[in-house]
Parts: structure tokens; C-alpha cells; sequence
């Protein structure tokens, strides 16, 4: 009993087969493609092929085909290694069809080649022009968070997280797990390491907060754009109720998770293009903090996909800039709107719609959006039940919280 399926074609642009856990055959797997230790392509194991369904494997939609990265010619054939991922971790290598493994035993998937993984996505940035965001170098942590408590942080952060500073204390103490340097952590509080991570504590309880006043208290969290852990680190550490997933597009933010967090947090990196690994109806509960306040066109698509991954009854958790934010702009903020769009920067109110602040043109990190009320409504509306916009709860940040209802 477990995991079952094989590789039925290898070509030189995709590979496909079928693959399902008949123990759970409602559970769609995660198939994976590697070429000497290089992932190549991954995708769910969720299409549907009526010769499976007349053998009695679940339903019949337990298909996967698999576009690779990179074509690959016959004389790799044989170097191919396929693996199926399970939703508790288990992995399964996949046999691929007769002939094909005829050459010398291909590299295996191993932690040290998962940890290298990002860099090599990154030759493949170079050589296909996928988007991702502009690097930066991977430092050593700063320390622990136990190494920066300070009784008069703790005493001011204890009003707007609400809690006790001994409860704050044990939460920290809690935390076992690094803190990165400032310069793989989006600048967040740099020289305040411990305000950095009572942040990322005080959003967790946001969110958590947010998703229970809902109805979803349980289940699988995706952090969406989770950077290097400010948020979904305490999904993961302070409570057993979540399944803990996240992704981002720069690359050493995935190299530090992979290196510095437990294998128990499942962390992938994704592109700017609006795609993701991932089977439908997947998560409880999303997050996405400082993700749409930089995304521009591609929100639309976005925003489908992460209703498309979010189970019906779901919820998700969206960060923007809102007519709040404007009113209150300060510093770089301020700095982005009046040189780059001196048109509206003193006006008093936000303009009703979206408006965005292009800085640059050459990251998919490359400006500040704004949402009026009316434009979420109206907008992601189509999408979500807008259950409640929540200004200057992150910040300077309102939370959007939607719901998927079909």
C-alpha cells in the first residue's frame, strides 16, 4: 500500500505518466523531473485519462504530462529521475519506461542538491529569460531570536500585539530557527532584528486571527511571496494546526530557506509569471504580505491562481496599499510617488482604481500599487467574496480577506 504509477513517455519536451497513493487515491501528487540532479519540470499529478479510471486508479485523474524546462536530447534519456511527493513527504522514484534507463545510475535528489537547486534555476533565468526578481548575495544569519530580546521592546510590542511580555518571551524562546541579515529580508527593520521578528510574529496573529473570525482555523497555509520566513516561520513554530507551504522569486530567499528552516516547511521558488506548482482546491488558507503592493499587470492572473490553489471556503489574506496608505505616505514611500508620478503626488485622496508607481523596468519588483476600496470590490470582487478590507493592520498596509465561495 502507498505510493503507485510509472513514467509511461520520455520525449525531448516532456515526460508523462500516471501516479497515485492507493491507500488516498483522492490525493493528487506533486511529480517532479530531474536531470542530473536539476529540476527540469514539475507539475500535480491531477489530469484525467479514462483507461486509469477503467482500471480501478481512483477516479481517473491521476495523469500527469510535464513540459521540461530545458529539451533534452536522447543520450539523456537514461539520466532522467522522476519523483512522486506526497502531501506528509513521502517520495517515490518513478520507473520510467523500458529502455530508457539503460545508461549508468543518474544522480539522485539529495538535500545537497536541493540546496544548490535555486542556482541552477538560475542558469536556466539566464539562458530562458524566465522571470525572477533581482538577486541578492545569501549572508550568514544575524542569530537567534532569543539572542535580541530586550525587556523594553517586548514591553512596547506587548500593546499592539497583545499579549503579555512573558508571553512574547516564550513565543521567542519558541523560536529556534535563524534570523537573515537585512539584505535577505527585503530590508524589514534593518538594525532591529528583534522588531523584525516580533513583525512577522504580530502578522502571523493577524492572519491566524483573521482566518478563525472566518471559519478556518486548521489545515494547509500557503505564504505567498514568503520571502526568507518573517511571516509563515511562526505558522510553523508557534502552533501544530498548520501545514506550512511558501514560495518567492528571488532566488537566495529560497537558498536560505532551504538551508536554515526544517524540511517540515515546504518551500519552492516560483517565477513572476502566474504559475504555480500546485493542485487545485489545495490550501485553507492563504497569505500574501507586500505581494500585490508591487504587482501590476499580472494581478488579474494572479489572483486566479491563488483562488485556484485556495479551497472552496477558503480564505486568503491580502496585503495592499489602500486610501489609508495614501493619506499616510512617509518616507521612501513618498519619495517613489513624487518622483515618478508627480502628476497625483499631492493629491490629498487616492485616486479611485488602481494606480501604480513604476520605478524601474527591468525587475518584475519594479513599483508601489495602490487599491481603492471601490477598485477591490468592484475587481477582485469577481473572484472572492471580499469578507472585510482592514486598513492599517500591517503597517501602513490594510488586509484585504477573501474567501473563495465556488
Amino acid at each position: 500500500m502507498g505510493i503507485e504509477g510509472v513514467v509511461d513517455f520520455v520525449t525531448n519536451t516532456h515526460v508523462d505518466g500516471w501516479v497515485y497513493r492507493d491507500d488516498d487515491p483522492s490525493e493528487h501528487l506533486v511529480v517532479t523531473v530531474h536531470l542530473s540532479g536539476r529540476i527540469i519540470g514539475v507539475k500535480a499529478a491531477n489530469q484525467q485519462r479514462d483507461d486509469l479510471r477503467d482500471e480501478g486508479i481512483g477516479e481517473g485523474d491521476h495523469a500527469y504530462f510535464i513540459g521540461l524546462d530545458e529539451p533534452i536530447d536522447e543520450s539523456q534519456f537514461g539520466k532522467i529521475v522522476v519523483f512522486a511527493t506526497s502531501q506528509n513527504g513521502e517520495r517515490t522514484r518513478l520507473p520510467l519506461p523500458i529502455g530508457e534507463a539503460a545508461d549508468p545510475e543518474p544522480i539522485e535528489h539529495t538535500a545537497e542538491t536541493e540546496d544548490s537547486l535555486p542556482r541552477q534555476h538560475l542558469e536556466k533565468v539566464l539562458k530562458f529569460g524566465i522571470s525572477y526578481a533581482e538577486d541578492a548575495e545569501l549572508l550568514p544569519p544575524v542569530g537567534l531570536p532569543a539572542d535580541f530580546i530586550d525587556e523594553s521592546v517586548l514591553a512596547d510590542s506587548s500593546l499592539w500585539i497583545r499579549q503579555t511580555t512573558e508571553e512574547l518571551r516564550a513565543s521567542i524562546l519558541r523560536d529556534t530557527y535563524p534570523i537573515p541579515h537585512p539584505q535577505n529580508r527585503e530590508g524589514y527593520a534593518d538594525g532591529f532584528d528583534l522588531t523584525y521578528w516580533l513583525s512577522g510574529y504580530g502578522d502571523f496573529r493577524l492572519i491566524q486571527g483573521l482566518a478563525e473570525e472566518f471559519g478556518v482555523t486548521s489545515g494547509r497555509y500557503f505564504d505567498f511571496g514568503g520571502s526568507t520566513g518573517r511571516v509563515f516561520r511562526n505558522f510553523a513554530i508557534q502552533t501544530d494546526a498548520w501545514d506550512v507551504w511558501t514560495c518567492d522569486f528571488k532566488i537566495s530567499s529560497v537558498e536560505f530557506n532551504l538551508k536554515y528552516f526544517p524540511s517540515s516547511i515546504r518551500t519552492f521558488l516560483n517565477t513572476a509569471l502566474p504559475s504555480l506548482p500546485i493542485p487545485d482546491s489545495y490550501f485553507d488558507l492563504i497569505s500574501a504580505c507586500s505581494v500585490f503592493t508591487h504587482i501590476d499587470e499580472g494581478e488579474t492572473s494572479w489572483l486566479l491562481e491563488l483562488r485556484r490553489t485556495l479551497k472552496v471556503g477558503g480564505i486568503a489574506c491580502i496585503s495592499i496599499h489602500s486610501k489609508e496608505t495614501w493619506e499616510r505616505k512617509e518616507g521612501e514611500l513618498q519619495d517613489y510617488v513624487a518622483e515618478f508620478r508627480p502628476d497625483i503626488a499631492d493629491e490629498p485622496v487616492l485616486p479611485e482604481g488602481k494606480t501604480v508607481v513604476t520605478f524601474r523596468h527591468d525587475d518584475p519588483y519594479r513599483c508601489q500599487t495602490f487599491h481603492s476600496d471601490e477598485y477591490i470590490s468592484r475587481n477582485w470582487g469577481r473572484f472572492f467574496e471580499i469578507c472585510e478590507i482592514r486598513p492599517l493592520v500591517l503597517g501602513i498596509q490594510a488586509m484585504v480577506v477573501c474567501r473563495r465561495v465556488d
